[in-house]
């Protein structure tokens, strides 16, 4: 049974410093005033403080030890130590520690420190480790390919990836609690955005992979506003090149750029940004970086809003009976770009990126309840009451 520890010491970290110091200052006061008749009885004073300072940095550690032991363990494994992965771990940790820092003992180690990992996996290592996140698709293969019979959730992978590396490995896995958190966007969001800024009776083009777009042929929703939307949705899983694109332009009203274009051809998008442009038709996106580059509008998620869900999943967790790990899902917290420039030669000034972003977080709602987990404040109240 764990037990909250925290509070027992009367003395901080600060406040032992503080204590050695006025030690250190009143031992040299005491050597310089030897030749005065109370020199000696200050320094057995001192003696006595000296033991009650040792005493209280063993019962720091004798505490600390006490409450690691009584905490949940966490891994962090990284892909590398570039920004990108360590400012999601940032956000991760800043929310967990807003709630029930307490309760959870974290550690993290990178790909690229390979004597930390290699101790990091050991037998006698995994023993004092309850649960895993891993940062990056690197981090994930190299993770689940060890099959560790602990809870493992893979953020910041894209989901082909993340599916990718589960067959491989499943094949000689425990597939003991697995569980992901996509880095890229359903593509029923992109389609409702497309649609929002373009019409509902748009034609819309949108480049799918194969086993996703069986899935939205045959999408449904909860809200009558958005059972229609699949509607007038061409979805293109063939190879791309300039003649095909061209073709799709001349039957869209606005396209859509996925991630399958940019992984088959990087230059695809460069393209059809330049032919979209010419006709005047939109380009909806899943990267800021895209919508920099001359598309109208993206859908994205930051390392803030992945450090965001992968914390909040985890509490789920951590306070849940049953111990049981939530289907794989895509990011739960999300932003909406826009090109304002685009926006006012394509005749689109008017668009607002919070209402389109409103809209989205309905659609989110309305459709797919595991895309929004439970409010953090809901889990601090529960976690208060235990």
């Amino acid at each position: 049974m764990r037990m909250n520890v925290t509070g027992l010491l009367p003395w901080s970290k600060t406040g032992l410093n503080a204590f050695r110091n006025d030690i250190l200052e009143q031992y040299r006061n005491g050597t310089q005033n030897l030749n005065m008749c109370d020199g000696w009885n200050k320094i057995r004073g001192l003696w006595l403080k000296t033991l009650i300072f040792l005493s209280l940095i063993m019962l720091s550690n004798l505490s600390y030890a006490e409450s690691y032991l009584n905490s949940e363990r966490l891994l962090i494994v990284r892909s590398a130590d570039t920004s990108v992965y360590l400012s999601v771990e940032t956000r991760f940790r800043a929310h967990i520690s807003d709630s029930i820092e307490d309760l959870i003992h974290v550690t993290s180690v990178s790909l690229t420190d390979a004597a930390k990992l290699q101790h990091s996996f050991s037998p006698s290592s995994l023993k004092n480790i309850d649960f895993i996140i891993t940062v990056g698709a690197k981090a994930a293969f190299e993770v689940l390919s060890r099959d560790p019979n602990i809870p493992v959730l893979s953020i910041f992978i894209p989901r082909q990836t993340y599916l990718a590396i589960r067959h491989e490995v499943d094949s000689q896995s425990s597939q003991f609690n697995r569980s992901a958190i996509y880095i890229n966007q359903p593509d029923e969001r992109l389609v409702l955005l497309a649609k929002s800024i373009a019409g509902e009776r748009a034609n819309v083009s949108l480049f799918a992979t194969p086993n996703r777009a069986g899935l939205l042929k045959t999408a449904q929703c909860g809200s009558q506003n958005m059972s229609t939307l699949m509607d007038n949705v061409t979805l293109h899983q063939q190879p791309v090149s300039s003649a095909y694109l061209k073709q799709v332009l001349k039957q869209s009203d606005v396209v859509i750029a996925t991630a399958k274009l940019l992984k088959e051809s990087p230059s695809a998008i460069k393209w059809m940004l330049y032919m979209a442009y010419q006709r005047n038709l939109p380009v909806v996106a899943f990267s800021k970086s895209i919508v920099e580059a001359g598309a109208l509008a993206a859908v994205y998620s930051t390392t803030a809003d992945i450090g965001r869900h992968a914390a909040e999943v985890f509490l789920r967790y951590h306070k849940s009976t049953n111990k049981k790990l939530p289907d794989s899902m895509f990011p739960a917290y999300f932003h909406v770009s826009l090109n304002r420039s685009v926006a006012k030669a394509l005749g689109y000034a008017d668009l607002n990126e919070k209402k389109l972003q409103q809209a989205l977080v309905e659609f989110s709602l309305n459709c797919q309840e595991n895309y929004l987990p439970k409010p953090v404040e809901k889990v601090k109240q529960q976690m208060t009451k235990r």
